[in-house]
């Protein structure tokens, strides 16, 4: 049995942190799935893998856009009011600590 990294309990108190999504022009590519989003985010976490390498036919969502939406939560400040909140489902998986440094070295953790 495949156990799921985003339950719906655990999107419940996700979900209203996230920023507001921005409209865009009906031009171009829509926007992924939030929570396809950080399935992958939590996925790469936990395993270790680059970001490059996470199966978006898997996920439906590449690596890349994982990445840049764990950079824009980060910078929302999304994961701190998560801790905050003592919301601990996702605190083994997340560690305090953890960033992005840039797009050079984004399969490196600090």
């Amino acid at each position: 049995m495949r156990r799921e990294l985003v339950t719906d309990a655990l999107w419940k108190r996700v979900e209203p942190l996230l920023p507001r999504k921005r409209r865009k022009s009906r031009r171009g590519r829509p926007r992924c799935d939030d929570r396809a989003a950080l399935r992958g985010i939590l996925f790469v976490l936990k395993t270790g893998i680059a970001w490059e390498d996470l199966p978006a036919e898997v996920f439906a969502v590449s690596g890349i856009t994982c990445w840049r939406r764990l950079d824009a939560w980060t910078r929302a400040h999304v994961f701190e009011r998560l801790h905050e909140k003592r919301n601990r489902p996702i605190a083994g998986v997340l560690r305090r600590g953890v960033r992005v440094r840039s797009w050079a070295h984004a399969t490196t953790w600090t």
